[in-house]
């Protein structure tokens, strides 16, 4: 229960193993193992004839329990991962210049795309970090990479998508066949239907990743107000552009963990970047102390995802699958944690990239002060397209996604949970008494963060699963359009979820239309 390859394999399995007064990890009444789009026609059909409950699960990495449902019908697509690469595209009856791509089906996960198009085929996709996630499920919520500064959006690089409606039509969807649903998919598209395919647009491999960690502690209040101040101002410098992207960690110990992630830079170049701000910490000596001073490392990038590479010459960083018959599985030791993690609570918001300067930075330090008291926060500097470039931004605004990502610089995260416990196991559940503890920091953290910033959106797949107005902080003025487009292609209502589009007509489960 520990490997999430394991878990993810089992017809229940989710990735997580709940949230606190939300959901539990639970078995479904009944599973299709599809392994063609016929049997999802064929499962989809009969969901909608016997008028059933019915949830999908790719990679089951879904924050907020939307793969699982107890007394559902279980539409399962791990056996549909195959990958085939283009060396030249054209979407179905959509005139323009062939581009190099790959089609991915639904089933398969970040590691085996990663592993054909950029181990083997020497191309890069913009994809998500943990092996784990399912392609499709994260496509369809818009999808954050490491490197989004520099290739946008996940489902801005999407060219095509077969999907299946809730009348058991398939439709194959681009910018000039059913564009309105095609442009759905690339945010909100689990709402719509099930994909059944889809074809990403790759893109020339850089020469390096690269990674630059640092660990920070203050030896008062305000030398730590201080330090986050300089690493922002550091971080606007130096990093707001399209090499950079991951995060850092706030805690209430006054410790500044650094975790940032780049490409195309050489060694030595992000040691040229790096030295002023390290030589400016060395010199606070008195105020600040490392506890891990800074560490920079560089990779060819086609080794990036490479099994063989890393687990020799890079084990430290990665957790490998031992069973005997598993074929090259690893995630990233980082992601651990999250493998049977029971969220007692979460939230996020966008950071916009006027809290950088003047004023408004003294406002954000002291307002990321108070709130790291209460709760951890993590600041995703990928998930913000601030410091993107041009075609980046506008690629984005072709998503249904919130527009206020587009000038954040982060998006902040914070969350508390508790590790390997599972609700109905015995001698193995979840402290329920200190998750109601942990639930209300994180919600008065995030309090702190919203007086600062209160018309500030949420990124969907990481939003408070009792998030109020959240139709708006995920989708701002799109919302409109989606539930309109909801009503049009699935008006019998059969893809119901947690934050789906529409989902405000059913009751919590999922299996009782409100009316309104």
């Amino acid at each position: 229960m520990k490997n999430p390859f394991y878990v993810q394999e089992q017809p229940g399995g989710t990735e997580l193993s709940g949230w606190f007064k939300a959901w539990d990890s639970s078995l479904s009444r009944y599973v299709v193992e599809a392994r063609t789009t016929q049997d999802v026609v064929a499962a989809i059909n009969f969901a909608r004839t016997k008028n059933l409950r019915l949830v999908v699960k790719g990679g089951a990495h879904s924050y907020l329990g939307q793969s699982n449902a107890p007394d559902s019908l279980l539409l399962w697509t791990k056996n549909m991962n195959k990958i085939t690469l283009h060396n030249a595209f054209t979407p179905h009856d959509c005139p323009g210049k062939p581009v190099p791509a790959a089609t991915i089906e639904a089933g398969a996960n970040w590691l085996q795309a990663y592993d054909a198009i950029t181990t083997r085929g020497r191309r890069y996709v913009q994809g998500g970090g943990c092996t784990t996630v399912g392609v499709a499920g994260f496509i369809q919520t818009g999808g954050f990479g490491e490197f989004s500064k520099r290739w946008g959006v996940a489902s801005a690089g999407l060219l095509e998508a077969e999907v299946v409606t809730s009348d058991g039509a398939v439709l194959t969807t681009n910018a000039c066949t059913n564009p309105d649903l095609f442009w759905a998919l690339k945010g909100a598209g689990a709402s719509f239907g099930v994909i059944t395919k889809v074809t990403l647009q790759t893109h020339a491999l850089p020469k390096y990743f690269g990674s630059a960690e640092m660990k920070i502690k203050a030896r008062s209040d305000i030398a730590f107000k201080k330090l986050l101040k300089e690493f922002f101002i550091f971080y606007r410098s130096n990093l707001l552009n399209p090499n950079w992207g991951e995060k850092i960690v706030i805690r209430k110990n006054n410790s500044l963990e650094i975790s940032m992630l780049c490409q195309s830079l050489t060694k030595e170049q992000m040691m040229v970047i790096w030295k002023p701000f390290s030589e400016w910490v060395q010199k606070q000596s008195g105020d600040l102390e490392t506890s891990s001073s800074l560490t920079l490392s560089v990779v060819p990038a086609e080794k990036w995802w490479d099994y063989a590479y890393l687990t020799k010459t890079m084990p430290q960083s990665i957790k490998t699958d031992q069973r005997p018959k598993a074929r090259k599985k690893f995630w990233w030791k980082n992601s651990n944690r999250e493998v049977g993690l029971y969220i007692q609570g979460a939230d996020s918001l966008w950071i916009p990239k006027k809290f950088l300067s003047g004023p408004s930075l003294d406002q954000l330090v002291q307002a990321l002060f108070d709130a790291s008291r209460l709760s951890p926060l993590e600041l995703h500097f990928n998930k913000g397209l601030a410091g993107a470039s041009k075609a980046v931004i506008e690629a984005a605004k072709k998503t249904p996604l919130n527009p206020v990502m587009i000038d954040a610089f982060a998006l902040l995260i914070t969350s508390k949970g508790e590790g390997k416990v599972y609700k109905n196991i015995k001698e193995h559940e979840p402290n329920l008494v200190r998750a109601q503890k942990s639930a209300k920091r994180v919600q008065k953290a995030m309090a702190v963060m919203r007086t600062l910033i209160p018309s500030g959106g949420t990124y969907n797949p990481q939003a408070d699963f009792f998030g109020k107005n959240w139709q708006q902080r995920a989708w701002g003025p799109h919302y409109k359009r989606l539930l309109f487009l909801k009503k049009r292609y699935d008006p019998v209502g059969l893809f119901v979820g947690r934050h789906y589009v529409g989902s405000e007509f059913w009751s919590d489960d999922g299996f009782t239309k409100i009316q309104k």
